[in-house]
């Protein structure tokens, strides 16, 4: 990857400068070519061709400089080629932009050139975003002609609209970006290679499309300047925004490029059909050359919805072929110069389970470990499919600074290089070596003009404890991002950094000058309360939503309904009675869809579930899944309340719901043991295996970071095979890694209840009391019922039986036919000890 440099001979010196920063190994300095006396065309060109990114360095002496209109001409033409990805533009003076031809205005410009080492920086930048998408993209394309075909036929179909979209829906990692660009290589090749991408959370409306179309157009920009844009946006009508945001992606047409736009929940709404604000955008986006839009999604429009959104071409991906996925081991490990036997590659394609992302795992774990050695230990790949990077993140040894930069994008989303850089003490060097490694270890993906974590180990990255940041680096990072929003508005900023800049001077409580407020957003609110809410801290979390439900009308629809979500979760957390009741009555005014009404009834349930009215609260979430059967969070919580009643057939089916939206959460496969186990005996034998399974499955994930899943679930298991030997031995050492638990002491008292050994059921009971009386995590009386169940089971144990039956008189805990029941069984066990 090298830049080209292109200047006139006045702006050498600062060029010179430049290019030191950056490192000669990555430049490609015209100076040179020309001091060798090899002035010409062919020397120009092949120096260019050398090049990835195009570098001009704009003054008066450069727009009259005959060599420099050579090189822009040249690399224009090697650009529609796809040889060069991008064009940079440095302006040296004042008034040289004015002076430009009217086709280099098209450039990707940053106005105000400063020092070297920024220019440098910038540039660094670049390459390293352009190697990373180049590593996405070396994957050799093979098979998909199928769907390649019925594409085509859509887009070439002449009873139908003309496309302005592909919706290229698939599991992540199954080659849905690879099959776009396929299509545009094919059907449309004037279009770029690069395609830009921006991620839609449900949250997101007009702004925030707005704001990241911007981001990826303007890479580079001064505060002033997006304040301007920002600021003149938001004072439009809807209508006149969404042809605005419209103007920006038909940009794209004209600069012959496509923008990936990734559903994470901001483009389908539940029922799978596109948001309508979505539907006013498209309408006045131009369909002619090419479609400027590419959706990528885990789910498909369903066809009923097609006909009525046909500004689309809909391209469903499945699992590849074996055929397929043969093709792709065979050329990718060709690539890599490894040899193989058609046995082999046999055993290699069975593997990959016909994932794409699986096979890139085979061929880098094969190109480490060799092929014998892989085939005869296929651990880490079963790892890799079953708790997705963890383990394979945990076996790479990462350098200090790698470990800093993970722990900052465990923290904020994106970061550009120069903040990289900062965090490592301005060291450059060691900043883009981390970068770089970490790219081709597939931990980093380009994000506009910085860098994410690649979705696949994000997850992994937040569990792994060697990338926690300490509290003061934490606050030096806030500190240094929100510094970026205290200039005067007229320093060049990466306007992708603009965002991660607010919300962490938002979390900083950092006091900001006028610019802050034109900046800030109510969905800035409400992704600082999500995170607040995600680690406890539900009294910050409460404040935030508040802010955000205060400028509720500037939300989209989705958003709106989130930022009441957590008003009313934090204040149930907290039992404040009087900002739940607010939450609520703001969410009813956006219960005119089923996902409004879906939250409506799962807030009001988890309030009596927090409450310990577990009837009430199963009601509100079987209504809650009736308006919305994909509405996850209410399957798991009717798993567990309905495993706590006694339902096991409604816990079952419901446990087995959420399992297949998230197969690896340790939660919610530690909710689905823990149904499956305590089925009745007469499905033991039916689910014994598929128990066995999971276990397996769970010894790898359960008990990572001293959480004790895996031994709490064990000691359950043993319990109801009657194995109290294995099951104290299990309690016992979940006991002593989760000591707070209510679970854990819940099984530890049944375990020596049954035992025979009351007095340390006892001791296990008392702290089962104080975890319910404390509020512990904001559980507040959820874990009433099964505290007062075991708490009776005690009292019969001991022959205290007026006392088992007086824990049953609570008729929010307990309804009259279940206390009827209990009662009986006390009565049946009364009788019983009396006889004997």
């Amino acid at each position: 990857m090298k830049a080209f440099l292109s200047h006139s001979s006045r702006d050498k010196a600062l060029v010179t400068s430049v290019a030191e920063e950056i490192g000669g190994a990555s430049v490609e300095l015209d100076a040179d070519t020309f001091d060798r006396g090899i002035l010409n065309v062919a020397a120009i060109e092949k120096a260019l061709k050398r090049s990835s990114l195009f570098v001009l360095f704009l003054s008066e002496e450069a727009i009259q400089s005959s060599a420099v209109n050579l090189e822009v001409a040249l690399a224009q033409e090697l650009q529609s080629r796809g040889m060069i990805e991008k064009f940079f533009v440095f302006c040296i003076d004042e008034l040289s932009f004015d002076k430009i031809p009217a086709e280099w205005k098209k450039f990707n410009f940053v106005r105000k050139a400063v020092s070297p080492q920024t220019i440098g920086r910038l540039i660094k930048n670049e390459l390293l975003v352009t190697r990373g998408r180049d590593s996405k993209s070396a994957t050799p394309f093979v098979g998909r002609q199928s769907e390649l075909g019925e594409a085509k036929n859509r887009l070439m179909d002449p009873d139908q609209p003309p496309a302005k979209a592909l919706f290229v829906s698939g599991p992540p990692g199954l080659g849905r970006r690879t099959f776009s660009r396929k299509l545009y290589s094919d059907v449309y090749p004037s279009v770029g290679k690069v395609f830009p991408q921006i991620h839609l959370d449900r949250t997101d409306g007009l702004e925030e499309i707005f704001r990241k179309l911007l981001d990826i157009l303007t890479p580079i920009s001064t505060l002033a300047a997006y304040r301007a844009h920002i600021t003149s946006f938001a004072i439009a009508n809807d209508a006149r925004k969404a042809e605005l945001i419209a103007a920006q992606i038909n940009r794209l047409l004209d600069g012959r490029e496509a923008v990936f736009v990734h559903d994470d929940g901001g483009v389908l709404n539940d029922d799978g059909g596109f948001h309508q604000h979505f539907v006013g955008i498209l309408a006045s986006v131009n369909s002619y050359p090419h479609p400027a839009l590419t959706f990528i999604a885990r789910r498909m429009v369903p066809h009923g919805l097609r006909r009525a959104n046909s500004f689309a071409a809909y391209c469903p991906l499945s699992a590849m072929a074996n055929g397929e996925i043969k093709q792709l081991i065979g050329l990718m490990l060709r690539g890599a110069n490894i040899a193989y036997s058609p046995e082999e590659l046999d055993q290699l394609v069975e593997l990959s389970d016909g994932h794409p992302l699986n096979v890139a795992f085979i061929v880098e774990a094969v190109r480490q470990y060799t092929l014998p050695v892989f085939l005869a230990d296929t651990t880490g790949l079963r790892q890799w499919k079953h708790n997705r990077a963890a383990e394979f993140i945990r076996q790479i040894q990462f350098s200090d600074g790698e470990c800093r930069i993970l722990g900052a994008l465990r923290d904020f989303r994106v970061l550009d290089f120069s903040t990289i850089a900062d965090l490592l003490n301005g060291d450059t060097v060691t900043a883009s070596k981390s970068v770089a490694n970490l790219i081709d270890l597939h931990m980093l993906e380009p994000a506009g003009n910085a860098y994410a974590l690649s979705a696949p180990v994000r997850p992994a990255v937040e569990r792994d404890r060697r990338f926690e940041s300490t509290g003061k680096e934490r606050q030096a990072l806030l500190r240094t991002l929100a510094n970026m929003l205290k200039s005067d508005g007229a320093t060049d900023v990466s306007t992708s950094m603009i965002n991660t800049s607010i919300l962490a001077a938002l979390e900083a409580d950092e006091e900001l000058p006028e610019l802050f407020s034109a900046l800030l957003l109510p969905s800035h609110f409400v992704w600082l309360a999500r995170r607040k809410y995600d680690d406890r801290k539900y009294e910050e979390a409460l404040e935030l939503a508040r802010h955000a439900v205060a400028s509720v009308s500037r939300l989209s629809h989705s958003g709106a309904i989130e930022a009441c979500r957590l008003v009313c979760l934090s204040a149930a957390r907290l039992g404040n009675e009087e900002a739940f009741q607010g939450g609520i009555n703001a969410i009813r005014n956006y219960t005119t869809d089923s996902w409004g009404k879906s939250s409506l009834e799962f807030l009001l349930g988890f309030n009596h579930r927090l409450k310990g009215n577990l009837p009430l609260a199963e009601r509100n979430f079987r209504t809650a899944y009736d308006h919305s059967p994909g509405n996850f969070w209410a399957a798991r919580e009717l798993a567990s309340v309905c495993s706590k009643r006694g339902d096991a057939a409604g816990a079952e089916k419901f446990a087995r719901r959420a399992y297949e939206v998230a197969p690896d959460s340790p939660y919610v496969l530690d909710v689905l043991l823990k149904v499956l186990i305590n089925l009745p005996a007469d499905r033991q034998q039916d689910v014994g295996p598929e128990i066995e399974h999971l276990l397996e499955r769970f010894g790898k994930i359960g008990d990572q970071d001293s959480h004790s899943f895996y031994t709490t679930r064990m000691a359950e298991y043993s319990l109801r095979r009657g194995d109290l030997n294995a099951a104290i031995k299990h309690i016992d050492e979940a006991t002593k890694k989760s000591p707070s638990l209510f679970d854990v002491q819940a099984i530890r008292a049944r375990v020596y209840l049954e035992r025979g050994s009351n007095v340390i059921a006892a001791e296990a009971i008392q702290k089962m009391e104080k975890l319910v009386d404390k509020n512990s995590a904001g559980e507040r009386r959820t874990n009433m019922r099964p505290f007062l169940e075991i708490r009776s089971s005690y009292f019969a144990a001991t022959g205290q039986f007026e006392e088992a039956k007086k824990l049953y008189k609570d008729r929010t805990i307990f309804t009259d036919q279940e206390a009827a029941e209990a009662l009986k069984q006390i009565d049946i066990e009364q009788a019983y000890r009396r006889r004997t």
